[in-house]
């Protein structure tokens, strides 16, 4: 049986315990501040009123960077794969040539 861990947060001034496992305790955290520095900066930026809102628009940022990321990462995979091919087949010709 798996131990599960509980975590208490605080997001917009309200408070939540969460169980997760031990090993996700402190990615939750993370996660809950990352959130609160979501939430506080569309406050910051004051175009945004009623909690509902400011919660939508936080999720929404971070929703768009997180599909940022991963688009940069899938662009270095494509990169990656791209050298690691033709570095394959500089080999081979050089595993010809030694035949």
């Amino acid at each position: 049986m798996s131990q599960s861990a509980s975590v208490s947060l605080e997001i917009m001034g309200k408070k939540f315990k969460v169980n997760c496992s031990p090993e996700e305790k402190t990615k939750i955290i993370d996660a809950a501040e990352l959130v609160n520095a979501k939430i506080n900066e569309v406050k910051k930026h004051g175009k945004s009123v009623g909690s509902d809102r400011i919660t939508i628009m936080a999720a929404l940022n971070i929703a768009t960077d997180y599909l940022i990321q991963k688009d940069i990462i899938y662009q270095h995979d494509e990169t990656n794969n791209y050298k690691i091919s033709k570095l394959l087949s500089k080999i081979e010709e050089s595993l010809q040539q030694l035949k």
